[in-house]
C-alpha cells in the first residue's frame, strides 16, 4: 500500500529490499524508457510536433492504472474489475508502466 501511495504521489518506481539483479535491470530499463518519453514530451511541449499516439496511449494508460489503484485502495482484483481487464493483464500493464502494487 505504501508503494501505491508513493507512485500516486510522483515516485516512478519503488524497489523492495534486498534488490534482485533482474529487478534492478528492469527498473533501469523502465527509467530509460520514461526518460525517452519525458524528452519526447518536452520536445512536443515546445510546439515542434503533435504528440504521437504511443505517447498519448502510454500517458492515458498510466493515469488510468494509478487512478484505479487509488480508487480500489490498492486491491488488485478490484482494480482489474474497474479497468475491465483480467488480473494477468493488469499485472502485465503494471510491469510495463513500472508500477509496483505491493
Amino acid at each position: 500500500m505504501l508503494a501505491v501511495r508513493a507512485v500516486a504521489r510522483g515516485a516512478h518506481e519503488v524497489c523492495g529490499k534486498p534488490i534482485d539483479a533482474q529487478e534492478l535491470a528492469g527498473v533501469v530499463q523502465r527509467a530509460f524508457q520514461r526518460a525517452d518519453l519525458e524528452l519526447e514530451g518536452r520536445r512536443l511541449a515546445t510546439g515542434d510536433a503533435p504528440p504521437t499516439l504511443r505517447v498519448l496511449r502510454d500517458e492515458t494508460e498510466r493515469r488510468a492504472l494509478l487512478d484505479s489503484l487509488a480508487r480500489s485502495g490498492g486491491n488488485l482484483s478490484a482494480t482489474a474489475r474497474l479497468l475491465g481487464v483480467s488480473r494477468p493483464t493488469l499485472y502485465s500493464l503494471l510491469r510495463q508502466h513500472g508500477i509496483r502494487a505491493d
